[in-house]
């Protein structure tokens, strides 16, 4: 008889345990019929409530994002390890997808669709914006939900079946001509000349020249050793002789205390692209120069066609132009223009410096 009563206490116990979690969750059930019932079960008051569940049961928290949430939480965490020529990518077209799906921003990240996504490619594409800087948006949501996938947040990635925008409108960069070239370098002034001597006479992209640092320069060689950012990831370095042109104006630069120093300081750090960017700022001093952005042709029909554009980057097609017409080889030319994989530890023999010195040695002198 003792032993049966202790087997019964010890049930009883048991079953009161029990009976108290699953008095709970049948409040919770309870809770969510009678919210039901009103109309007032919302999508986040049943997140709640199957959270508070699942709370009881298995005691783990549940995490819900909405979409501003999950935004804001992704490009904190890109901080640090990734570039930030990336990360203002990211941002521009992250934040600018929240703006466009506005209410909907502060819903659960599941609440998206593909339509949401393809809607804000279509938004861009309706601002005139060109088919790849849509298709690069659509990439970078992908990206950005499919981290949300991973980490459970969502089943599935909306993104994914967005479809990318044929690349038939973007426009050919084309090279300035010597007399484009002279009338710009004389509207540059300061950092812009710097930038401008090292996209003429380097084939610099404008993040590497405006972000070019004092102990990339070595005046005893002659020579500038940069990382182009474009390939960081890669490691790669580019070798550049120092044009005597583009060193008597670096001659003529503040040197910091500190070698690590920026040598444009009002450049770097800038981002290139959106209407206040280095893209846009260059474009106006071409206007100034009376540089035409555009080369527009007539087709038959009288139809105005833009048929090429000039840009910063258009500096390293003439830099790469001008080397072709001074008889420089092509592969000398990639090499100068760092579009070569290179290790970063090999190491030049004095032949090889005195041949790319040679190579830039052709270019002339505006």
């Amino acid at each position: 008889m003792q032993e049966a009563c202790k087997i019964e206490a010890e049930e009883r116990a048991r079953v009161a345990e029990t009976s108290e979690q699953q008095r709970q969750m049948l409040a919770k059930l309870q809770e969510a019929n009678a919210l039901a019932k009103r109309g007032g079960l919302s999508i986040e008051k049943a997140r709640e409530i199957v959270a508070q569940m699942v709370a009881t049961s298995s005691g783990k928290e549940m995490r819900f994002h909405t979409v501003r949430e999950w935004a804001a939480e992704w490009l904190a965490g890109k901080q640090g390890s990734t570039a930030a020529s990336s990360i203002s990518s990211y941002k521009r077209f992250i934040n600018g997808f929240v703006a466009y799906v506005g209410p909907s921003a502060d819903m659960s990240l599941d609440s998206l669709d593909e339509s949401s996504v393809r809607g804000f490619r279509d938004s861009l594409r309706e601002q005139k914006r060109l088919a790849r800087t849509c298709n690069q948006a659509v990439k970078i949501i992908r990206i950005w939900l499919r981290a949300a996938v991973t980490q459970g947040f969502i089943s599935r990635n909306p993104a994914a079946s967005v479809p990318l925008l044929l690349e038939t409108d973007s426009t050919e960069r084309i090279p300035f001509n010597p007399s484009e070239l002279a009338s710009i370098l004389k509207a540059t002034k300061g950092a812009w000349k710097g930038a401008f001597l090292l996209g003429i006479y380097g084939g610099m992209r404008l993040r590497d020249a405006a972000n070019l640092r004092w102990n990339a320069i070595d005046y005893k060689e002659g020579i500038i050793r940069f990382k182009p950012l474009k390939t960081a990831r890669k490691k790669t370095e580019v070798l550049l002789p120092l044009h005597p042109a583009l060193k008597k104006y670096l001659k003529t630069r503040p040197i910091p205390l500190d070698p690590t120093g920026f040598v444009f300081p009002e450049l770097a750090g800038r981002p290139t692209g959106g209407k206040a960017g280095l893209s846009y700022e260059f474009i106006a001093i071409m206007e100034q120069a009376g540089v035409k952005r555009d080369r527009v042709k007539i087709e038959a029909d009288g139809t105005r066609v833009v048929d090429g554009r000039h840009s910063f980057h258009s500096l390293r097609h003439s830099f790469t132009s001008m080397l072709a017409k001074g008889g420089v080889s092509e592969g000398l030319r990639m090499e100068l223009a760092g579009h070569k994989t290179r290790d970063m530890a090999r190491h030049y023999t004095h032949h090889e410096l005195e041949t790319l010195r040679a190579a830039v040695g052709t270019l002339p002198i505006f």
